[in-house]
Protein backbone atom coordinates (compact mmCIF):
# COMPACT_ATOMS: atom_id res chain seq x y z
CA UNK A 1 0.00 0.00 0.00
CA UNK A 2 1.29 3.55 -0.76
CA UNK A 3 0.29 6.41 0.91
CA UNK A 4 0.54 9.85 -0.82
CA UNK A 5 0.38 13.38 0.64
CA UNK A 6 1.06 16.54 -1.28
CA UNK A 7 0.86 19.91 -0.60
CA UNK A 8 1.03 23.51 -2.61
CA UNK A 9 3.05 26.38 -1.86
CA UNK A 10 2.55 30.16 -3.14
CA UNK A 11 4.99 32.43 -3.11
CA UNK A 12 4.81 36.20 -4.85
CA UNK A 13 7.94 38.74 -4.63
CA UNK A 14 11.57 38.37 -4.62
CA UNK A 15 14.11 38.23 -1.66
CA UNK A 16 13.45 39.94 1.63
CA UNK A 17 10.03 41.36 0.30
CA UNK A 18 8.67 37.82 -0.65
CA UNK A 19 6.19 36.30 1.32
CA UNK A 20 4.78 32.87 0.53
CA UNK A 21 2.19 30.55 2.33
CA UNK A 22 2.16 26.68 2.54
CA UNK A 23 -1.00 24.01 2.50
CA UNK A 24 -1.38 20.39 3.10
CA UNK A 25 -4.04 18.69 1.20
CA UNK A 26 -5.24 17.63 5.44
CA UNK A 27 -5.24 20.76 5.90
CA UNK A 28 -3.30 20.33 8.94
CA UNK A 29 -1.30 23.47 7.06
CA UNK A 30 -4.38 26.43 5.52
CA UNK A 31 -2.30 29.27 3.61
CA UNK A 32 0.29 29.27 6.72
CA UNK A 33 2.77 32.10 6.04
CA UNK A 34 6.30 31.90 5.74
CA UNK A 35 9.13 34.23 4.47
CA UNK A 36 12.50 35.19 4.25
CA UNK A 37 12.22 36.68 7.70
CA UNK A 38 10.87 33.28 9.54
CA UNK A 39 13.59 31.51 7.78
CA UNK A 40 16.83 33.95 8.58
CA UNK A 41 15.60 36.27 11.16
CA UNK A 42 13.30 36.04 14.29
CA UNK A 43 10.49 36.65 12.48
CA UNK A 44 7.74 34.35 14.80
CA UNK A 45 5.29 35.11 12.86
CA UNK A 46 5.60 32.04 9.82
CA UNK A 47 7.41 28.95 9.74
CA UNK A 48 10.61 27.56 7.72
CA UNK A 49 11.36 24.62 6.16
CA UNK A 50 13.62 22.96 8.92
CA UNK A 51 11.07 23.74 11.46
CA UNK A 52 8.65 21.75 8.99
CA UNK A 53 11.60 18.87 8.42
CA UNK A 54 12.19 18.83 12.30
CA UNK A 55 8.33 18.44 12.93
CA UNK A 56 8.47 15.94 10.73
CA UNK A 57 11.07 14.01 11.86
CA UNK A 58 9.72 14.06 15.88
CA UNK A 59 6.41 12.80 14.48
Amino acid sequence: MTIEKTSTVHWEGAGKQGRGRISTDTQALQAYPYGFGSRFEDDRQGTNPEELLGAAHAA
